[in-house]
C-alpha cells in the first residue's frame, strides 16, 4: 500500500495493471481521474454539471480546459451544453490548454446562443473530432469567432466540426480561423467541417469568413450564408487566404452586396459551387474565385444578380485553371474569367445577361476551353472571348446580342491558333464577326455568322496577319496582311495589303 501512495501522476507513464487500480481505492485517490488524467481512457462528459466541472476561470472572459484533463468524450445532452459564466462576464472564450482529446458523440453540441462565446485553440496535435458550435440567428452579436487556432496549436487537427447558426454585427466574423502563420497553418487540418446558417446583421459592415488562413481543407462545407447588410463594405468569404482544399462543397449562398466565396487561395480542387447570389437581393459582385492560384476540376452552376445591377466575375484574376465548368449564370453584367493566366479545357455555358457579357475577358495563355449559349438583351455588348492573348484551341458556339448589341465570337485578341466559331447572331447596325479586330491569327475558322439588323456578318474583320484560316462566310472586310498562299482565303478577303 504504501507504494502506492508515494506514486506523483507524471511518473505513470504506462497503462496500469487490475491489480494495481485495486490498490488505489481506500488511499483518497479519485480513481476515475487517477486513469483519466494518465490519458488511460477519455473523461465522459454526460451532463452540465459534468461540463461545469472540467472548466474554470483563468481571467475575465477567458476559460480553460482543467490542466489535469487530457482527454474528454462529450455525450448527447438535451438542449446542448453551455458555459457557465462567473462575474461580470457576459461571454467566454474556452481554451483547450492541456486537452489533445475532445470527441463529441453523435449530435452533442455546445449552445452558444447569442454570446460571443468560442473555442481557442492553444494545445499542440489536439485532436478535436465532432465539436459543434450552435448559436442562433434571430439576434445579432458581435460575434468574432468560432473556432480560433493560437501559434501553440500546432499539428492540430479539426474532423466533423461545425458552426451552425450565428448571426453577427462585427466586422469580421470567422468561423474557422487558422493562426495567420503559414509555418504553424501548414501542419494544422480541417477533415469534413462544415459552417452553415451564418448571417450578417442588416446593418453592419461585416466580413463574413467562413474558413480564414484554413490549410488542409478536405471534404469541408459551406452553406446557408446570408449578407444581410445594406452596408456596401458587406463580404461573404466562404475561404479566405486558404491553401491546398480539396472536395469543397458551397451552395445556397446570398447576399445585398459582395459574394467573394475563394480570395487569395492556393490549390483547389475537385469543388462544387451551387445557387450562389439571387436576383431579390441583387448581389454587387459574385467572385467565385478572386486571385487564386491552381485551380482544377471545379464545377460552378446557378449564378444570380439582379436584372438591373449587379456584376458577376466568377474567375478574376487566377493563375493556372484547369476543368473548370460554368453553367446556368443569370443577371446583368458577366464574366466567366476576366484577368487570369493559364486556362486550359475550361468551359461556360448558357449565360444570359440583361446588360454585357464576356465568356473569357482580358486574360492570357488559354487554351482548349469552350464558351457557348450566351446571351444578352441589353444593348451593350456579348463576347465569346475578348481582349486575350495567345489563344490556342477554342471554340466560341452560340452567342446572341439583342437589338444594338455589340456581338462576337473572338475580338480584339492577339496570338489566335486553331480556333472555331459558329452561332454568332446580332442585330445591330456595326459588325457581327466570328473574328473581328484580331492580330496574329492562324489556322481559325469561322462559320455561321449572322446579323439581322442594318449592319454586317462577317468571319474575319479588321484582322492583321492572317495564315493559314478558312471560312465560308462571303465577307470578310477590312483585313491587313492577309497569306496569299491560300486562294480560297485571299478570294473572300478584302485587305490592303497582303504577305508576298
Amino acid at each position: 500500500m504504501a507504494d502506492i501512495t508515494v506514486l506523483s501522476f507524471p511518473e505513470v507513464t504506462a497503462v496500469l495493471p487490475t491489480d494495481v487500480l485495486y490498490l488505489i481505492r481506500g488511499t483518497g485517490i479519485d480513481r476515475d481521474k487517477f486513469i483519466q488524467v494518465k490519458n488511460l481512457y477519455p473523461l465522459t462528459i454526460d451532463s452540465q454539471d459534468k461540463f461545469d466541472a472540467i472548466i474554470e476561470k483563468v481571467s475575465n472572459t477567458v476559460y480553460k480546459i482543467k490542466d489535469d484533463i487530457l482527454s474528454i468524450n462529450v455525450k448527447f445532452l438535451s438542449g446542448g451544453y453551455s458555459l457557465t459564466l462567473e462575474g461580470a462576464d457576459t461571454w467566454g472564450r474556452i481554451q483547450t490548454n492541456n486537452c489533445k482529446d475532445i470527441n463529441f458523440d453523435g449530435g452533442a453540441y455546445l449552445d452558444f446562443s447569442t454570446t460571443l462565446n468560442y473555442i481557442y485553440v492553444n494545445t499542440a496535435s489536439c485532436f478535436l473530432n465532432g465539436v459543434q458550435i450552435q448559436g442562433s440567428t434571430s439576434t445579432a452579436s458581435s460575434v468574432l469567432y468560432g473556432f480560433w487556432c493560437s501559434s501553440a496549436a500546432v499539428g492540430s487537427v479539426f474532423k466533423n466540426c461545425s458552426v451552425v447558426g450565428r448571426k453577427s454585427d462585427a466586422t469580421t466574423f470567422s468561423a474557422f480561423r487558422g493562426n495567420g502563420s503559414t509555418t504553424i497553418d501548414d501542419t494544422i487540418k480541417y477533415i469534413n467541417c462544415v459552417v452553415k446558417n451564418i448571417y450578417s446583421d442588416t446593418i453592419a459592415a461585416t466580413t463574413i469568413n467562413c474558413f480564414l488562413n484554413c490549410h488542409n481543407m478536405a471534404n469541408c462545407e459551406v452553406n446557408g450564408i446570408f449578407g444581410a447588410s445594406t452596408s456596401t463594405a458587406l463580404v461573404i468569404f466562404a475561404a479566405n487566404t486558404c491553401n491546398r482544399i480539396t472536395n469543397f462543397t458551397v451552395y445556397n449562398i446570398d447576399s445585398y452586396y459582395n459574394i467573394m466565396l475563394l480570395s487569395a487561395c492556393i490549390n483547389i480542387t475537385s469543388s462544387y459551387f451551387e445557387k450562389i447570389g439571387a436576383a431579390a437581393h441583387t448581389p454587387n459582385v459574385i467572385n467565385i474565385f478572386l486571385n487564386c492560384f491552381n485551380i482544377s476540376s471545379i464545377f460552378i452552376d446557378e449564378i444570380r444578380t439582379g436584372a438591373a445591377a449587379g456584376t458577376a466575375d466568377l474567375i478574376k484574376g487566377c493563375t493556372n485553371i484547369s476543368n473548370v465548368r460554368i453553367y446556368d449564370l443569370q443577371g446583368y453584367d458577366f464574366s466567366g474569367f476576366i484577368d487570369c493566366d493559364g486556362i486550359t479545357s475550361s468551359l461556360v455555358d448558357t449565360c444570359i445577361v440583361s446588360h454585357s457579357g464576356n465568356g473569357i475577358q482580358q486574360s492570357r495563355n488559354i487554351s482548349a476551353c469552350t464558351v457557348t449559349d450566351i446571351e444578352t438583351s441589353g444593348t451593350k455588348q456579348i463576347h465569346g472571348i475578348f481582349d486575350c492573348d495567345n489563344v490556342s484551341a477554342c471554340r466560341v458556339d452560340g452567342v446572341i446580342g439583342a437589338t444594338s448589341a455589340a456581338c462576337s465570337g473572338v475580338i480584339d485578341c492577339n496570338y489566335v491558333t486553331g480556333c472555331f466559331t459558329t452561332g454568332i447572331a446580332g442585330d445591330n447596325a456595326g459588325v457581327v464577326g466570328g473574328f473581328r479586330n484580331c492580330d496574329y491569327i492562324s489556322s481559325c475558322y469561322p462559320t455561321a455568322i449572322s446579323n439581322a439588323g442594318a449592319g454586317s456578318a462577317e468571319g474575319f474583320y479588321s484582322c492583321e496577319y492572317i495564315s493559314s484560316v478558312s471560312t465560308d462566310e462571303a465577307v470578310n472586310s477590312g483585313n491587313d496582311w492577309v497569306n496569299t498562299d491560300d486562294a480560297q482565303i485571299t478570294n473572300k478577303f478584302s485587305c490592303s495589303a497582303i504577305w508576298t
